[in-house]
């Protein structure tokens, strides 16, 4: 009777573990256009699935697709290539590469790389000024750091501050609301935005837009609008070319279109060869002339710029010669706290 009972508990005990749920998986492949079997099979095997604190933190880097629910198909690819436990530093996640051969596997999805520890991250935000979590938070993630190439081309836009190492705090900023991945057309090299809403991102200067670029109004005390339009057409063509810069960017202006009421122009780095697009509207305004000024980067990745394009414009006013007053708020500059005219 004992061993009958025995051999009932044993079963039961048989029966509560294969019973129990297997981990929650997702998998995902190296290139998912190739046979199956001529690739790699990505999996994070996920205690709790789409309930655990990973998922709510971390779930938004892994759509469908390319990610799919289930375990790889082992017997596909019978090899285990990776293998990084404790993903992202949540106990009990763990990622897996698994290929056709016994080989180290060479590739990483992005939503693995992007959660690794060896990723250097940066990041800023919108409006430092704003209380935590009422701001935008910028992140860009660097492999290899300040050794990286995109560092040795691109690090000088990023001075600290306003950037600080480290990525952004995903509890104050949940929702990601920009994504360009491979900026400035390096591998691997990733820009974020995240905020606390789902909302498309829409701080830093200019309604709808986080490019780089000032947005500024002058008033030209008892000039005529000729006039004006006279002053700032010949302080452009006054800055033009690169043979007079000295330890200055006061160079490198070309006019574009010029009529009786709009000047359109760009102004390029003497070093890099970075360019802007200028423009400048006027109105007349009793005995005074008012013009609307706005400047902006042309690449498209550029979103802060140490107040250049603030000093693409005041430069300008500065050489015309006559007398102004000019408008401008840091809610329509970028960076314009530390804009620096006698440089830039």
């Amino acid at each position: 009777m004992a061993h009958g009972i025995a051999l009932l508990v044993a079963a039961a005990a048989l029966l509560a573990v294969g019973a129990q749920a297997a981990p929650f998986a997702i998998h995902s492949f190296s290139d998912p256009s190739s046979p199956k079997g001529s690739q790699h099979c990505f999996e994070v095997d996920i205690p709790d699935g789409h309930s655990s604190p990973f998922w709510a933190a971390e779930g938004w880097r892994y759509p469908s697709p390319p990610w799919y629910n289930g375990a790889c198909d082992r017997s596909a690819y019978p090899y285990v290539n990776k293998h990084i436990p404790n993903l992202a530093n949540y106990t009990g996640v763990d990622f897996w590469s698994y290929g056709i051969s016994n080989d180290a596997v060479v590739e990483t999805p992005a939503a693995v790389a992007e959660v690794a520890p060896a990723v250097f991250a940066i990041h800023s935000f919108s409006d430092p000024s704003s209380p935590k979590g009422s701001q935008h938070c910028f992140e860009v993630d660097i492999p290899d750091g300040h050794s990286s190439p995109f560092w040795a081309a691109e690090g000088w836009r990023y001075p600290s501050p306003p950037w600080y190492n480290g990525a952004c705090d995903r509890t104050a900023y949940p929702y990601v609301n920009k994504h360009i991945p491979n900026l400035a057309n390096y591998t691997g090299v990733d820009f974020w935005s995240f905020g606390i809403s789902n909302a498309a991102v829409e701080e830093v200067g200019a309604p709808n837009t986080i490019h780089a670029h000032c947005r500024l109004q002058w008033t030209f005390t008892g000039a005529a609008c000729s006039d004006a339009v006279s002053a700032l057409a010949s302080a452009i063509n006054k800055m033009s070319g690169f043979s007079d810069c000295g330890t200055s960017e006061k160079c490198g202006y070309v006019m574009g279109t010029q009529n009786a009421t709009f000047i359109a122009a760009k102004h390029e780095t003497p070093v890099k060869h970075y360019k802007d697009d200028l423009t400048m509207s006027f109105s007349a305004s009793g005995s005074d002339c008012k013009v609307q000024g706005y400047s902006t980067s042309e690449i498209w990745y550029a979103v802060l710029d140490d107040g250049t394009n603030y000093c693409n414009l005041h430069n300008l006013a500065v050489a015309s010669g006559l007398t102004f007053k000019e408008d401008v708020s840091a809610s329509d500059c970028t960076q314009l706290a530390i804009a620096n005219c006698d440089k830039y």
